[in-house]
């Protein structure tokens, strides 16, 4: 089965991002499990897409619940992102752009909606950790310091964050 939401590579998108690599998920992932994640380019700044996968929900018997419920939940996710891109919440990743794509235009089942973020400094933090030697408390304590300041930042704001992870966690800024 083709999976629209992993045929992105290359694509020019109508909003001017250049689709240039799919991000690879690492096996101890924890997020993504609807989305596909790429690295794209526009007037020489790149950026993380985060792109839709519907397909997964017409393998359960309550397609149409699942259905619902993502597009419920990318909605929401866009709407709260570009409700805050502009208060200066120094470690939340702020959302640039946000559209859809047809991989083929004559199928209206390949339209791929996606978010387009900042890309952070380091991705996920588990593969930080990864690189050490010898585990780093003080980097340990900096990451977890980082991560209440975000947090901090979004009650101050009135947003409670639901999916705090280590796939949505670098070492300088958060993720939503």
């Amino acid at each position: 089965m083709i999976i629209p939401a992993e045929q992105l590579v290359g694509k020019q998108l109508d909003n001017g991002w250049k689709v240039v690599e799919k991000l690879k998920k690492l096996p101890n992932a924890t997020g993504g499990q609807f989305s596909f994640s790429y690295i794209v380019e526009r007037d020489g700044i790149k950026a993380f897409l985060k792109a839709l996968d519907y397909t997964r929900a017409f393998s359960v018997p309550n397609t149409a619940e699942i259905l619902l419920a993502m597009a419920e939940s990318y909605s929401h996710e866009k709407n709260l992102c570009f409700q805050w891109r502009d208060r200066h919440l120094s470690r939340i990743v702020k959302a640039i752009d946000a559209g859809a794509v047809h991989i083929d235009k004559t199928n209206p089942f390949t339209k791929v909606e996606y978010l387009v973020f900042e890309l952070a400094d380091g991705g996920d933090v588990r593969k930080k950790m990864e690189s050490f030697k010898k585990f780093d408390e003080a980097w340990v304590l900096r990451s977890l310091h980082q991560v209440a300041v975000g947090m901090n930042q979004l009650h101050t704001i009135g947003v409670a964050h639901q999916d705090l992870k280590p796939s949505n966690v670098d070492q300088a800024t958060f993720f939503l």
